[in-house]
């Protein structure tokens, strides 16, 4: 996985925000010799600070800071609540209402997700998740919750495949954006097997 392409979305003297590809830890798990994202970053960045994480089959935005004063900042922000997050999933089932807010506490912590409805395709749903607050698995654990897994999610119930037949070989969620407070919105784009399964699910609904 340390051979597939890490792309930059936005740069500056303070901070860096990459499109992590899906199936690449963020940061080294228990096998010390298994690829991280901070770990090829840091070849090129030897001073970069690792400010959150997303899931290793999720892909997207990742931010990192580039000096202390900047990592404490944008902690800071993710601690207020302020730094704002989206993410796309493909979802199982068809939502009830085309926005729905999912509160549920995780592990005992507040933890809020805003669902909106894209498109319905087939038997499954393409969301956005505005998040507030992000609890490890949030929006997975809320989407389960809520009788709608994420499809490839095996972990909370998705399938690894849908009722119409197509492959879905990891968790369907990417992290398209970030917003740093009061200021630039970063966009990633989707990758290529998240595009290929809303083509497919859409063309089976057909």
């Amino acid at each position: 996985m340390a051979s597939s392409p890490i792309f930059t979305l936005f740069e500056n003297d303070r901070f860096l925000v990459v499109d992590k590809p899906p199936g690449l830890l963020t940061i080294p798990g228990r096998d010390l010799s298994e690829p991280s994202l901070i770990v090829e970053l840091r070849k090129n960045h030897p001073e970069l600070l690792v400010v959150h994480r997303i899931d290793r089959e999720t892909s997207g935005c990742v931010l990192f800071a580039k000096n202390p004063e900047a990592h404490r900042e944008a902690n800071h922000w993710f601690e207020k609540h302020e730094m704002k997050k989206e993410y796309l999933a493909i979802a199982q089932g068809e939502l009830r209402l085309p926005v729905m807010r999912l509160d549920s506490p995780i592990e005992g912590q507040k933890a809020l997700s805003q669902v909106s409805l894209i498109e319905r395709l087939g038997e499954n749903s393409y969301l956005r998740v505005k998040i507030q607050t992000g609890k490890r698995h949030q929006i997975r654990i809320h989407l389960s919750q809520a009788g709608h897994p994420i499809l490839g999610d095996t972990k909370y119930g998705g399938r690894r495949k849908s009722k119409s037949g197509v492959p879905i070989d990891r968790v369907a969620l990417h992290a398209e954006s970030l917003q740093f407070p009061g200021g630039e919105k970063i966009v990633c784009p989707l990758p290529a097997d998240f595009m290929l399964w809303v083509k497919l699910l859409r063309e089976s609904d057909e």
